[in-house]
């Protein structure tokens, strides 16, 4: 099942989620790209696949994702944490990158506090009037067995689009004590354990209590959605209005249906920001 854990205090999840509507991923995904589908009951959500993979005749171009630059959330920092929380979270950092390490505890001290910051930070996205363009006239392909998923009413699943992530390549890890003073990090520790990533994973000391790690490509640690609604044979009929923080005006109607609203937002999976585990959907 997919999981969610409320962190509507740390000062980067709470940007994110005013300013983006995002969702924040617990480990870091390759995966989770613009046009990836979700399928949502209630407030869980999971990782259906690629929307070209749904939808007749869609043809996704390189174009037709954007990127830009996200100098608000670069160098930001969470709270600070216990180290047990702490290493939690760096271990679903590298994991993301493909790295374990089941010994990592012992580069900090036992006291530390731990807090996190990211940089080299990128927005992929697709623009709504793009999206539009490509999916407005269109319809599921019946002649996939996953299109049951959102027709079968009684699964009662909501299709999600994924229209932006947030990524980056590099994060920095700071360490103090419970009285604001430094405590080392044992860099050489966690050299050994990078020795592992074969290179997708480097580490750079910045000082006695701050390393930075940096991958050879970029993965995403956040996205939004909006919902896809359809009708009961699998034709794309609107993106409906919900309870977000960003309202998109003048969008483009979706082929001209009437009831496409002209104000419309980024579908929330949970009422609270927070971070997800979105595990492979199986029914």
């Amino acid at each position: 099942m997919s999981k969610f854990f409320e962190c509507q205090n740390d000062p980067i999840i709470k940007t994110l989620y005013k300013l983006f509507d995002a969702h924040i991923l617990r480990i870091p995904e390759e995966r989770i790209l613009p046009c990836s589908v979700l399928a949502c009951k209630k407030n869980e959500a999971f990782y259906a696949g690629q929307l070209e993979h749904y939808v007749k005749n869609l043809e996704l171009k390189k174009s037709d994702v954007r990127e830009s630059k996200m100098a608000n959330i670069s160098g930001k920092s969470s709270s600070s944490v216990n180290l047990k929380i702490g290493i939690s979270c760096l271990d679903s950092f590298l994991k993301g990158f493909g790295v374990t390490a089941p010994n990592i505890k012992s580069a900090f001290s036992d006291d530390a506090l731990l807090s996190f910051s990211f940089n080299n930070v990128v927005r992929y996205y697709i623009d709504f009037a793009r999206l539009g363009n490509l999916i407005g006239t269109s319809q599921l392909d019946n002649n996939n067995p996953s299109c049951n998923v959102f027709l079968t009413k009684s699964l009662a699943y909501k299709m999600l689009v994924i229209d932006s992530v947030i990524a980056c390549n590099e994060f920095t890890i700071t360490s103090q004590s419970k009285k604001n003073s430094i405590t080392k990090i044992k860099a050489s520790l966690l050299e050994n354990v990078l020795s592992s990533a074969e290179g997708q994973l480097n580490l750079k000391q910045i000082d006695e209590s701050s390393v930075t790690f940096i991958g050879q490509k970029h993965l995403s640690f956040a996205f939004s959605c909006i919902q896809v609604n359809l009708s009961d044979q699998g034709e794309i009929q609107c993106f409906p209005p919900h309870k977000g923080n960003i309202k998109i005006r003048n969008a483009h109607s979706l082929g001209g249906h009437k009831d496409f609203e002209n104000t419309f937002t980024h579908f929330h999976i949970h009422e609270k920001p927070g971070q997800y585990v979105l595990d492979n959907l199986v029914i």
